[in-house]
């Protein structure tokens, strides 16, 4: 119990700490001294692994309690602990608070409040998410509850919101389960009975729930991961995204972006290269949305994927910008990092051949992907250099370092392997016609390389230079 607690009080933030320190000692609460002491101790201590002997004995109380009264003391703070993250959550919620709210006023004969806070979780537009078609579902049905039992026939009983809210929750709700399992390839091999859609799809195209946003939004995202190469759905579902966004909770907003994110990465590495501008596009009006670039930290891998799609598209004036710019959205034991790494690659793609490996050797390898980029940026430079001893040399411990590696996965392991067996290829047999015309059809064919595009253009670059 002690290190369940304990767990808990370690997991809060400063203001949380200082709320409930305050909740404890507050006389509605009738938590003893005992128990706050313990708190106190607990958080002093900054430990998860706490045994009953080291609490009894820091806290004083062995000469007070037995070691089973501790053990009540833990379970009562662990209550209170839970009381209040319980409180917290229904309080920060208009909508959860409304309903409670509403559920507990239909056990007494007050009309008028109970129709005051009816009205009020009815007319909250404030997200128009799934979860807030099964609140005003539960709300519809404490009303038909509270007024079917009292037996007035002079109040409408809204039969056609009671079925229109859990229409459109079970079928929002279906439409993103089904998606989220469209967009994992691990769960679509384990659960292929779940992606049978044609009763949803029927349900989605209805006249009464083909306009709500969520139905429309997690209908068009279903459409665009089962037929990828129907375009059109992704063009609508971005539009309806764009027009609708501000309706949902933020966190997913976020997931719908990801949705077309993952889309358009998933083309680009098919070889549709304009879906890079869209990319682009599209990570530019997340930028510009303070909502939720103001909601938690920018991720390192994001700002690391904007950068390079960025250089892609010959837009370094933006990118050093962009660096320099955002750097301190990303969170702050990560920022240095990510500057030295995103600034090092900036200087490869400007042929600032020098100052980039000397960012690079800043890089703190704190994640097998920095490894595994930057160690493909100094291939990319020596090449480029032609320093062909360095580049030889380089090339034969980059594949080492991926066989000994186990953090590497299969999929970065066989697309990094194909980046230094081409890149050797290149550099050896660079200089004949029909090399490179089978290193061309070669790189046609497959897909699992890294940086697929930077090849194609060296190889580019070779036949211009032989002509």
């Amino acid at each position: 119990m002690i290190n369940k607690t304990s767990e808990l009080i370690l997991s809060l933030s400063n203001s949380e700490t200082k709320a409930i320190d305050r909740y404890l000692k507050s006389p509605l609460f009738n938590c003893n001294d005992q128990i706050n002491q313990l708190f106190q101790w607990i958080i002093k201590s900054k430990s998860e692994n706490i045994n009953l002997q080291k609490a009894a004995t820091f806290l004083s109380l062995t000469n007070l309690v037995t070691i089973p009264r501790l053990r009540y003391l833990l379970t009562d703070l662990n209550k209170n602990l839970e009381i209040f993250f319980a409180l917290r959550k229904l309080m920060s919620d208009k909508a959860i608070y409304n309903t409670v709210l509403l559920e507990a006023l239909s056990v007494k004969n007050c009309d008028k409040s109970f129709n005051a806070v009816y009205r009020s979780q009815t007319l909250n537009r404030q997200t128009a998410n799934a979860n807030s078609w099964l609140q005003k579902f539960t709300a519809e049905e404490i009303r038909y509850i509270y007024y079917s039992t009292r037996q007035k026939r002079s109040i409408s009983l809204h039969y056609d919101k009671l079925f229109l809210s859990l229409e459109a929750f079970y079928t929002a709700k279906k439409l993103q389960l089904q998606c989220e399992i469209l967009n994992s390839k691990t769960l679509i091999t384990g659960n292929m009975h779940l992606l049978q859609g044609d009763e949803v799809y029927r349900l989605a195209q209805t006249d009464h729930l083909k306009d709500i946003p969520a139905v429309k939004i997690y209908y068009l995202i279903s459409l665009m991961l089962s037929e990828p190469d129907q375009e059109k759905h992704f063009t609508e579902g971005l539009k309806f995204i764009n027009k609708y966004k501000k309706l949902f909770p933020v966190e997913e907003e976020k997931d719908l972006y990801q949705y077309i994110k993952n889309y358009c990465v998933k083309k680009i590495n098919e070889g549709h290269i304009s879906y890079t501008r869209k990319l682009f596009e599209i990570y530019k009006s997340i930028l510009d949305n303070k909502r939720l670039m103001n909601h938690d930290y920018f991720p390192q891998w994001e700002f690391k994927n904007l950068v390079t799609i960025s250089l892609r598209l010959n837009e370094s004036e933006w990118c050093r910008k962009f660096i320099d710019s955002y750097i301190s959205y990303l969170s702050p034991p990560e920022r240095l990092n990510a500057y030295n790494y995103n600034l090092a690659y900036l200087c490869w793609f400007e042929k600032k051949y020098n100052l980039s490996l000397k960012l690079l050797q800043k890089v703190e390898f704190t994640d097998v992907v920095y490894q595994l980029d930057s160690r493909a940026v100094i291939l990319k430079i020596y090449y480029e250099t032609s320093e062909e001893e360095s580049l030889y040399y380089h090339l034969s411990a980059f594949k080492a370092f991926l066989r000994r590696n186990t953090a590497i996965s299969e999929s970065l392991r066989i697309q990094y392997s194909n980046l230094i067996r081409y890149t050797a290829k290149l550099a050896r047999h660079g200089w004949n016609k029909r090399k490179r015309l089978e290193i061309k059809n070669e790189l046609k064919q497959d897909i699992r390389i890294a940086d697929k595009t930077w090849l194609e253009k060296q190889l580019d670059l070779l036949n211009s230079e032989k002509k």
